[in-house]
C-alpha cells in the first residue's frame, strides 16, 4: 500500500507537469489547493512552498476571494451557507437598472437573514439541545420568593457554562463585550431587515450595504463558534 504522502507527491508531479504545459485545469487544481492551505492555515503535505515556486503569489491570481469562500464553506452551518449562496445568486442577477424596480428591501433582507440563520444554527439550537430541562426547573423552583435569588443564580451559571462550551475564546470575548448582540442588534435590524419584512422600501445602494455588512460580519462571526 502506498502512503498518502507518496500519492500526493505522485499526483502533484502530474499536475505540475500539466500546469507547465499551460493546462487550465491544472492551474485550477493548484489554485484551489493553494487557497485551501491559506484558508485553513494547514499544509500537512508541504505543498505551499512547492506551489509558490511554480506560480505567482496569491494576490496576483486573485485568490483572496477564494480563500474567504473556503473559510465560510468550512465554518458556516449548512443552512446558513445555503442561504448565503442564495442571497449571492439573487444579488448577482440583480442591478439598479432593473426597469421599474425602486425597492430592493427583499434583497437586503435575504442577506440579513443569513446572520439570523447562522445564530440560530450555531449557538441557539445546540444550547436548546444541551439544556437539561429538569435540572433547569429544579434551579428555578429553588426561588421561593424574590429575595431568594440562589436558584436564579444557579440557572444563570448553568446556562452560561453551556454557552461558553460552544464558543471559542474570540466568541466569549464577543459575548462579554456585547458585540455578538450588536451584529444583529437594533441598528442593522432597522436598516436591513425591517423594511423587507414589513412595509418599508430601500434603494439598491442599501441592499449593497447589506451585502457588505453581512459578508464582513460573517468573516468574524465564523471565528466565534467551536
Amino acid at each position: 500500500m502506498y502512503s498518502k504522502l507518496y500519492i500526493v507527491n505522485h499526483y502533484f508531479s502530474i499536475i505540475t507537469e500539466a500546469y507547465e504545459k499551460d493546462s487550465d485545469t491544472a492551474a485550477q487544481y493548484l489554485g484551489y489547493a493553494y487557497a485551501e492551505i491559506l484558508a485553513l492555515d494547514s499544509d500537512p503535505y508541504q505543498l505551499r512552498g512547492r506551489i509558490e515556486k511554480i506560480r505567482m503569489q496569491p494576490e496576483a491570481y486573485g485568490l483572496d476571494e477564494t480563500v474567504e469562500e473556503i473559510k465560510l464553506t468550512r465554518s458556516m452551518s449548512r443552512k446558513g451557507h445555503d442561504a448565503l449562496l442564495n442571497a449571492l445568486s439573487a444579488f448577482n442577477k440583480t442591478s439598479e437598472k432593473v426597469v421599474g424596480a425602486n425597492d430592493y428591501s427583499a434583497l437586503a433582507l435575504q442577506f440579513f437573514r443569513v446572520l439570523e440563520i447562522e445564530y440560530c444554527e450555531k449557538p441557539l439550537k445546540p444550547i436548546a439541545a444541551s439544556v437539561d430541562i429538569e435540572q433547569f426547573k429544579a434551579y428555578a423552583e429553588a426561588c421561593t420568593n424574590e429575595r431568594n435569588q440562589r436558584g436564579w443564580h444557579q440557572d444563570a451559571v448553568y446556562i452560561r457554562k453551556i454557552i461558553y462550551g460552544l464558543l471559542s475564546q474570540a466568541g466569549q470575548n464577543a459575548l462579554n463585550s456585547k458585540k455578538m448582540l450588536d451584529v444583529i442588534g437594533k441598528n442593522p435590524v432597522k436598516k436591513y431587515r425591517i423594511p423587507g419584512a414589513h412595509t418599508g422600501c430601500v434603494p439598491y445602494s442599501v441592499a449593497c450595504e447589506a451585502k457588505s455588512y453581512v459578508m464582513n460580519s460573517l468573516s468574524e462571526v465564523i471565528t466565534w463558534f467551536n
